[in-house]
C-alpha cells in the first residue's frame, strides 16, 4: 500500500469552449508538483455545466480525452474530471479517471437533478464505479450524488472494505456551498474513507456564481487540505493509507454497519 499524493484543481470554466479550457488546465496542472499522483478537476472542466449538449458534446476519442491521456503519460499519474458525452444518441454527464498508460475507467451521473431538468436531457448512470490506484481504491461520484448516503456508502465484507476515498467533481453554486461543505465531511465520517471534493469557482452562463469550496477530507472528518473559496488555485495533500488502516482498526465502526444492497 502507497501513500497517494492529491492535487485538487478548483478554477473558472470558459463557457463551451473547450480548447481555451484545455489550454488553460494545462497551465494549472504545471504549477503542480512532479511527483503527484492524482489530479482531480471539476465537473464539466470544458464547457460547465450545460443543458444543451448538442451544442458541444464530445464523444468517441474526444479531444478532451485525448488531451488527458496525453496529459496523464507526460506527469505519470491520474487525471480525473468530468465531460458532456454523448454515446449510442444519448448524452451523459462522465467521469473520466484516466491512467498514466493511456489506460481509463469511467462514471456516469447516477442522480440527475430533476430540479433543473438535468433528468429530461441526460441518461442517469446505472453502476457504481470503484477504481484502484497504488494499493487504494476510489468511488467515484459526481455533484449531487454527494447528497445520497446509500448511494455513497461504505461496505465492509470478508476483512475488506469497498473503497479508500471519495472523489466528487462538481459545480456547485455558491448559494448552497454550506451544504456542500456539510456532505463531504459527513460522507468521509460515515464511510470511514477520505474524501476529495473539487468544485469550480466564477459565473456561469445563467449567471450563477460559484465559491468553489474544495477541499480533502481524512476519514476523522478534519479538513487537510482546502483551496480558498472564490480562487482559481490548487492545493495538495498526501492521502496516507497506513494512517487510514490505523484509524479503523482503532475505530472499527464498520463492524457495526447495516448489511444492504441497492436493487
Amino acid at each position: 500500500m502507497q501513500n497517494i499524493k492529491t492535487a485538487i484543481v478548483q478554477s473558472n470554466i470558459y463557457w463551451n469552449d473547450i480548447q481555451k479550457n484545455l489550454t488553460h488546465f494545462s497551465e494549472q496542472i504545471g504549477k503542480i508538483s512532479s511527483d503527484t499522483d492524482l489530479i482531480v478537476l471539476p465537473e464539466m472542466f470544458t464547457t460547465g455545466f450545460n443543458m444543451k449538449p448538442k451544442d458541444i458534446f464530445e464523444e468517441g476519442s474526444s479531444a478532451t480525452l485525448e488531451w488527458m491521456k496525453k496529459t496523464a503519460q507526460i506527469r505519470q499519474c491520474i487525471i480525473a474530471g468530468s465531460l458532456l458525452f454523448k454515446e449510442n444518441e444519448q448524452f451523459f454527464n462522465r467521469l473520466f479517471w484516466v491512467g498514466p498508460h493511456s489506460n481509463y475507467d469511467t462514471y456516469d451521473k447516477k442522480h440527475l437533478f430533476s430540479f433543473v431538468g438535468e433528468d429530461k436531457i441526460f441518461t442517469p448512470g446505472k453502476k457504481h464505479t470503484i477504481v484502484s490506484y497504488k494499493g487504494m481504491r476510489f468511488l467515484l461520484i459526481i455533484c449531487y450524488d454527494l447528497r445520497f448516503p446509500v448511494w455513497c456508502k461504505n461496505k465492509f465484507k470478508d476483512g475488506s472494505y469497498d473503497y479508500d476515498a471519495i472523489v466528487c467533481v462538481a459545480n456547485w453554486p455558491e448559494v448552497r456551498g454550506h451544504v456542500w461543505r456539510l456532505l463531504l465531511q459527513a460522507r468521509a465520517v460515515e464511510n470511514q474513507a477520505y474524501v476529495i471534493g473539487v468544485n469550480r469557482v466564477g459565473k456561469d452562463i445563467n449567471g450563477i456564481n460559484h465559491s468553489g469550496d474544495s477541499m480533502i477530507i481524512c476519514p476523522k472528518g478534519e479538513i487537510i487540505a482546502a483551496v480558498p473559496p472564490n480562487e482559481t488555485a490548487f492545493r495538495e495533500a498526501l492521502l496516507e493509507m497506513q494512517e487510514l488502516k490505523r484509524f479503523r482498526e482503532k475505530f472499527f465502526a464498520a463492524a457495526d454497519w447495516d448489511d444492504f444492497k441497492i436493487l
